[in-house]
């Protein structure tokens, strides 16, 4: 009865180590951080638009991946989490009216380079640009290294004066400086 006794206090006293020091742990993780510098990698983008042209309904479907990429983003974490995106890539385009393929530089200025950040979860950022719809940005994979975000947002614009409006999803792949 005595040896049981001394086995189970041994037992607790055992299991009561593990608990307290994995909790101890869990104070000891800190999440990676969003602040820095970033240089994009990869993106991919698919892109539907939609519009009236002469009295006809039309919908264009294109989807590619970002060619000759050289851009950056800087992300600060100052009172108003501020970020500015410096460079440009190369899109393609495979489709306009008339069918043909054409390519594009897409530079980061204007309404595009800068703007505020927020990150409500391990899973959600939100990216405020001046000028277009908040963008909700889901978070794929996020390490010390690596931001991998998906994104879908609609945006208005004119293909040869003819208003459209153009449903983009994204997936960025950026690498930390």
């Amino acid at each position: 009865m005595k040896a049981t006794f001394l086995r189970a206090l041994f037992l607790c006293c055992v299991l009561g180590t593990f608990v307290s020091c994995s909790e101890d742990l869990g104070e000891l993780i800190v999440p990676p951080s969003v602040v820095g510098n970033w240089k994009l990698e990869s993106l991919e983008y698919d892109v539907v638009t939609t519009g009236m042209k002469d009295g006809e309904a039309f919908v264009l479907n294109h989807s590619g991946e970002g060619k000759e990429i050289s851009l950056s983003i800087d992300i600060s974490n100052d009172p108003t989490n501020k970020f500015v995106s410096q460079g440009w890539y190369l899109v393609e385009v495979p489709a306009d009216f008339d069918a043909t393929t054409f390519s594009d530089v897409f530079p980061f200025t204007d309404v595009h380079k800068s703007g505020t950040w927020s990150k409500e979860s391990d899973k959600l950022m939100y990216f405020n640009f001046t000028g277009i719809p908040v963008v909700k940005a889901e978070i794929i994979n996020f390490t010390d290294k690596k931001l991998v975000i998906s994104y879908d947002v609609k945006v208005d614009s004119a293909i040869e004066g003819v208003a459209c409006i153009n449903t983009i999803s994204g997936l960025y792949t950026f690498q930390k400086q």
